[in-house]
């Protein structure tokens, strides 16, 4: 559903979502939210959201959201979800800023989900439909992922699916307990077609994994979507400002 307010004005704090079947937080077509001190349970997909601007121009994006100081527990799916909708000749492929900091993720518990998807990823850009046999990606134009702390992220599939992504920060987090590592997944798995923003970071996160049986096996940095591969977009030029 579509939001007028914006950022400054739509304030969701204090609040418990719990044991929901869909979502605890749907921002579709939403001019911003700031969303603070919640406490999100035992729920398919805790946040989806997408801007409120339909329009092919990425200059004219709109949707600005904070999230920070939220406690996300036992999310099946994703704990945050990043869509559009691109139907019947709509373009809400773009969000103009997300600002996702200081929330505890602890995914220590997993129930079935009715909502198909990857388990347990904790940031999940959703897969627009093809148009005329092209493939397409939605776009956050600067998204900062900064100073949270992710605890028992215990999956068999990629830690993070990646859209595209202007400024891309990526800080200062700190990841505890089980983390499964495994040659075929990556703790980036990018569905993208363009390349990070100049200024784009990631640093000073922390792995503080238990003594297992998986301590010592390779997990991939990035992998990418080979369909949006192609001799000039390839995952050097993806890189390139990171």
């Amino acid at each position: 559903m579509g939001y007028a307010l914006k950022e400054s004005e739509f304030i969701i704090s204090g609040n418990t979502f719990q044991s929901a079947l869909d979502n605890g937080l749907y921002l579709t077509a939403c001019h911003g939210a700031t969303i603070t001190d919640n406490t999100f349970q035992d729920i398919e997909e805790a946040i989806v959201l997408y801007g409120a601007t339909d329009t092919t121009e990425e200059t004219k994006a709109t949707g600005s959201f904070t999230m920070q100081r939220n406690r996300f527990y036992n999310i099946t799916n994703n704990v945050l979800a990043i869509g559009g909708d691109l139907s019947n000749g709509k373009n809400f492929r773009y969000t103009k800023k997300i600002e996702f900091s200081e929330n505890l993720i602890d995914q220590k518990y997993q129930r079935e989900a009715s909502l198909p998807a990857e388990k347990g990823t904790p940031i999940f850009f959703r897969t627009p439909p093809s148009l005329q046999g092209q493939p397409q990606v939605y776009k956050v134009l600067e998204f900062d992922v900064t100073k949270n702390t992710f605890s028992s992220l215990h999956r068999d599939f990629h830690v993070f699916h990646l859209g595209n992504i202007g400024l891309f920060r990526f800080d200062s987090n700190r990841f505890a307990g089980d983390l499964k590592l495994d040659t075929r997944r990556a703790f980036f798995f990018c569905r993208m077609n363009q390349p990070f923003a100049p200024g784009s970071t990631i640093r000073y996160n922390q792995i503080q994994k238990k003594a297992d049986r998986y301590t010592h096996q390779p997990m991939l940095p990035f992998a990418f979507h080979e369909e949006l591969l192609t001799a000039e977009v390839t995952p050097a030029a993806l890189l390139k400002n990171v």
